[in-house]
């Protein structure tokens, strides 16, 4: 959960991503002021680092000739969505994570397994975005989120169906109790008392983004400070209001939801990067540069917050299996 993927061209105070293609067709990168932003690469590291230290840096699309009618669709719906005209102004920009590389560790048959390779969570199974697949190493590449949900969403669905039809199902207890207590938390956000202090998910979600914004660099006293504020942070998300009391098509009670996962995901994250004491991929701590074999070996972070490890091994094929770099 520790390696997360920067986008660079995310407008300010939004969660619109736009893609770094624009830079290859005209358009460009400077302050707000005129002054020019000196790019060393092209990777998406590279940008990020470069439009991080910038005081105000703006994406300029006016002057991309021909090729901004390749872009018309973009340009549509940054205006629908901020009121931008990019064909006329430049869009303020402001880096922010766009996903974590971790989730659930997965077996190359999507199913997820528990501290050791030998140890599988009988009947659950994960992909994509949910599953820590292998697939994008340490540092994914531009465009291959939907190539990890293509492939291991079908070798997961695959094997599910087959394990399934050869299962007979002689109790479901266990599958009840759960449900029970899902039921139980639910109802306790539905009938909890009107607050004067209301909370809303936008809040908790702005102090989110802002939390990590403010930690540019990631190092043993960086991490504990944002994870002081998370945990704080995640005592608030507790107590978010709740308008809508239906359970048919909740979309507040579903943002909710959304909105503490979002929170507990971060701790995660910063947990399991405050274990790994080295750099590796887009992973980099500043009191630490160097990669380290002894962290050759995936981290995990259970529900309480404990951190464990699991090795590195190779499949069938002789490829590794959730590679680390």
């Amino acid at each position: 959960m520790e390696f997360m993927a920067h986008h660079p061209l995310t407008i300010k105070g939004t969660n619109v991503f736009l893609p770094t293609g624009l830079l290859l067709d005209g358009a460009q990168l400077h302050e707000a002021s005129g002054a020019a932003i000196e790019i060393e690469g092209h990777s998406s590291l590279d940008i990020t680092a470069s439009l991080s230290a910038a005081v105000q840096p703006v994406l300029d699309a006016r002057n991309m000739g021909l090729s901004a009618s390749w872009w018309a669709s973009l340009f549509r719906l940054v205006k629908q969505r901020t009121g931008i005209d990019m064909n006329r102004q430049t869009v303020p920009l402001a880096p922010t994570v766009g996903h974590t590389i971790g989730g659930l560790p997965v077996d190359g048959n999507g199913r997820c397994v528990v501290g050791t390779w030998a140890r599988w969570f009988t009947g659950l199974y994960a992909a994509g975005g949910a599953a820590c697949t292998g697939l994008h190493g340490a540092a994914p590449l531009a465009g291959n989120r939907l190539l990890d949900a293509l492939a291991s969403g079908t070798s997961a669905g695959k094997h599910a169906g087959e394990w399934v039809a050869s299962r007979k199902f002689s109790t479901a207890a266990g599958l009840e109790a759960a449900l029970e207590d899902a039921e139980a938390d639910v109802s306790a956000m539905m009938d909890s008392d009107e607050s004067t202090h209301v909370v809303r998910c936008g809040t908790v979600m702005d102090t989110l983004h802002s939390a990590l914004a403010s930690t540019s660099t990631l190092s043993a006293d960086s991490m504990g400070s944002l994870q002081a504020k998370l945990e704080q942070l995640n005592i608030t998300a507790e107590s978010l209001h709740l308008d809508q009391r239906s359970l048919i098509a909740n979309t507040n009670l579903l943002e909710v939801l959304r909105t503490q996962a979002a929170v507990r995901l971060v701790m995660a994250s910063v947990q399991s990067g405050m274990a790994r004491k080295e750099s590796r991929g887009s992973f980099v701590r500043e009191d630490f540069p160097e990669s380290n074999d002894d962290f050759l070996h995936h981290i995990t972070v259970d529900r309480e917050g404990n951190t464990g490890t699991l090795a590195i091994k190779k499949g069938a094929g002789g490829h590794w299996v959730l590679p680390p770099q």
